[in-house]
């Protein structure tokens, strides 16, 4: 498993405390009530202020609002679909892939109008960070074992309409 800086460690945390009690409202809440209703953002925020001071872990969250990552709504922080993007991304880069014995590849093409430019800049980091390489244009195969993380990426983005993915075997010749 490959190390990860700080932010992104801590930006996928919250992203899996967040999916986990399955509430954005939730997330990161001050101490009191809420954490006491909720003894997994508490343990989040004491593993985090162990590993950094208060005042390094005060700049950290200061800096995730400041990229719009977070959001500080009353009492509570939010995630915003810019972080919930980064942190997809993050556990992407995070999935342990193996490399597969069957001798097949996965094997994704796509096609995005123009108007999703954003969208396709995304969806192409994403299939870097799963271990695609570009076989032509628009044509991406891996030989590792991706094709649910690759579903589940291509659920995510909604891009059934635009995407296929295939399990593909190379024929020599």
């Amino acid at each position: 498993m490959m190390r990860f800086p700080f932010t992104e460690q801590f930006l996928w945390d919250v992203y899996q405390t967040v999916e986990g009690l399955n509430d954005f409202h939730r997330a990161l809440a001050p101490r009191g009530m809420r954490e006491a209703m909720n003894p997994e953002l508490r343990q989040l925020r004491r593993t985090y202020e162990k590993r950094r001071s208060a005042q390094q872990f005060s700049k950290l969250v200061y800096d995730l609002k400041r990229r719009g990552v977070i959001k500080i709504q009353g009492e509570g922080v939010l995630l915003t679909s810019k972080g919930r993007e980064e942190a997809l991304r993050i556990r992407w880069k995070l999935a342990e892939c193996q490399k597969r014995n069957d001798g097949k590849m996965a094997m994704v093409m796509y096609d995005l109008p123009e108007k999703q430019r954003q969208m396709r800049d995304i969806f192409r980091s994403v299939l870097v960070c799963l271990g695609y390489q570009e076989f032509q244009k628009s044509v991406w195969v891996s030989k590792k074992k991706v094709e649910h993380e690759t579903e589940e990426a291509i659920r995510e983005y909604n891009l059934w309409e635009y995407a296929r993915l295939f399990i593909i075997k190379e024929i020599p010749v």
